[in-house]
């Protein structure tokens, strides 16, 4: 037996605490018990007899793989865990695009509005696409752009014509939300859907300004109008993505506050923060006013949830790791992007770069590759588990090995993007928040 290379120790608050990147489990333990199996942390081998702990103990630092047998036999259950979804073919997720044009013009964005859309003819090349295949027993649908509302009778047409035989379809969209007017939720509620992704950029008129439109000078309110008939009408899980520009906490709490108040005690909203970095930036922007590196992260994460603990609030900042133990469905071939023309992509942040077109959709719902290496790379290429650096990294459970574009992007084409999770530079600290918002919920329920 020995400490398994995936467990940290923490000491916070007066807790000694382990937490292991594999199992995700984070437990409060014996000051002895912590400091004995600190000494054995060098990778030495030791029975467990040496720990003089109870047969209960003992099982549970197995259970959350705070101790191992063997560090490589974690890695070959990791590697097993990655094939098994690189290799699934009951499931299939399509992010369709049935418009790659926008009505907004957001300086920040990655995408060229290209003024496509998506015919009658393409929406059934889908359909019959999915109709092909007989052993799918699950259909993840998201619906992204552009600004996919703006093609909202392409989205109805889908769904009238759509008659899955598969049990378990869900349907998703991220859009900016301007014209998800009161017939449009209706359509989402009528077909399913399950989660909505909204993007803003302050409030009033600081969104005003970022998402501009010559035909309303206050976009702001018909967002707000429709997020109220949306959330006071549905249960469908709406992430509002806060985009930032630097890492100041004020503008997030700012807007948090103002949703939480606006739908007090909402079960199905969640307002995240997110930042704008060169992953997300297009190349030919030449000012780094707005990149955030990942440290910029992780202090905006500790001053966010400083603040929400201090005033009792729930929100973003309590960030936990996530080790759902699957990889980026990009890895998968019954995964792709579907683009206006049929053309299909490999991950949604090519879609519309037809240079990054893998292939095309023909009417009766056949995909002819066309790019044969660029499909290669994105199901084969740059692999983490076949990555040294990778493979004897502790933090390789709640990282993956990073965004495959991303990777691929830094081998092919000499990019410099940091695929390293956040928590790298920081695991400490966001622990430490958990860990001090768990003693205090404790202390409330006492």
């Amino acid at each position: 037996m020995k400490v398994s290379k995936y467990t940290f120790f923490i000491e916070k608050h007066g807790k000694s605490c382990l937490y292991n990147t594999f199992s995700n489990s984070l437990i409060s333990i014996d000051k002895v018990l912590f400091e004995r199996l600190k000494e054995f942390s060098n990778n030495q081998q030791f029975e467990e007899s040496e720990l003089d702990e109870s047969e209960e103990n003992i099982e549970l630092l197995k259970r959350g793989k705070f101790v191992t047998d063997n560090d490589m036999d974690d890695f070959l259950q990791l590697k097993s865990i990655f094939s098994f979804y690189r290799n699934n073919d009951k499931i299939m997720g399509l992010t369709i695009a049935p418009t790659m044009d926008c009505n907004f013009n957001c300086f920040y964005c990655f995408e060229e509005h290209h003024q496509e859309y998506m015919t009658s003819e393409e929406i059934q090349a889908i359909i019959n696409y999915i109709e092909s295949k007989k052993d799918i027993q699950a259909l993840y649908i998201t619906w992204f752009g552009g600004e996919p509302l703006m093609a909202v009778d392409k989205i109805k047409e889908f769904y009238q014509k759509f008659r899955s035989f598969i049990k378990n379809v869900t349907s998703s969209i991220i859009t900016n939300g301007y014209y998800m007017s009161l017939d449009v939720v209706d359509m989402f509620k009528e077909n399913n859907f399950n989660r909505i992704q909204i993007s803003i950029d302050g409030m009033g008129n600081d969104y005003n300004m970022v998402k501009y439109s010559k035909s309303d000078q206050n976009c702001w309110d018909t967002i707000v109008k429709n997020l109220d008939y949306l959330l006071t009408t549905t249960n469908i899980n709406t992430n509002i993505r806060v985009n930032l520009q630097d890492n100041n906490p004020e503008k997030y709490l700012n807007i948090l506050s103002f949703f939480k108040n606006r739908y007090p005690g909402h079960k199905h909203l969640y307002v995240a923060p997110a930042f704008l970095t060169t992953n997300r930036i297009i190349e030919k922007q030449s000012t780094n006013d707005y990149i955030l590196k990942q440290s910029d992260r992780v202090k905006f994460d500790s001053n966010v949830s400083k603040t929400l603990l201090e005033n009792n609030l729930e929100g973003g900042g309590f960030l936990y790791p996530s080790n759902a133990l699957s990889e980026c469905s990009t890895r998968n071939a019954n995964t792709m992007g579907i683009g206006p023309g049929g053309l299909l992509y490999n991950c949604w942040e090519n879609i519309g770069n037809k240079e990054q077109c893998f292939g095309v959709l023909d009417k009766d719902g056949n995909v002819k590759v066309t790019d044969h290496k660029l499909l290669n790379r994105y199901l084969h290429g740059e692999d983490p588990l076949a990555d040294r650096v990778c493979q004897k990294c502790q933090f390789l459970p709640i990282c993956m090995g990073g965004c495959p574009h991303w990777r691929i992007r830094n081998f092919y084409e000499g990019a410099k993007i940091d695929i390293c999770t956040y928590f790298k530079s920081g695991l400490s600290d966001y622990l430490e928040k958990r860990i001090e918002l768990f003693m205090k919920r404790k202390k409330q329920s006492v």
